[in-house]
């Protein structure tokens, strides 16, 4: 399971560092729920994959430059740190055995949902 937040901290990191040109830092993930894919049939090497869905937090410094292409980032309001903090909902499809396969991951974002892919470099053991 440690490996599997792991992975998805990851792969959340990269999708908001690729999916706008922000400068922002995942706060917190909450996993709202996990599930066998297909019922748990396996997907060739790489074994049967497992659906984790949940939110991801995010806080952006609003005086960075790069966080002022957001609309009124000035006027929203702030946490104790001084940062505007926003939300999205999260999918990650991910096998069961992370040393396999490929992790894919979806993020919300302006009402739709962006995937990215990545591959394990580990090889199963």
């Amino acid at each position: 399971m440690r490996v599997a937040l792991v992975n998805l901290l990851r792969a959340s990191s990269l999708i908001v560092l690729v999916a706008a040109p922000l400068s922002a830092e995942v706060v917190r993930i909450e996993v709202q729920s996990r599930s066998d894919l297909v019922g748990g049939q396996p997907f060739g090497a790489a074994g049967p994959y497992e659906k984790i869905s949940g939110k991801i937090f995010f806080a952006v410094d609003p005086a960075l430059s790069a966080n002022r292409i957001v609309a009124d980032i000035e006027k929203a309001p702030r946490n104790a740190a001084g940062k505007v903090e926003f939300s999205s909902d999260f999918c990650m499809r991910s096998p069961i055995a992370a040393a396999r396969g490929c992790s894919g991951s979806s993020i919300m974002g302006r009402g739709a949902w962006t995937r990215r892919r990545r591959q394990t470099s580990a090889t199963a053991s």
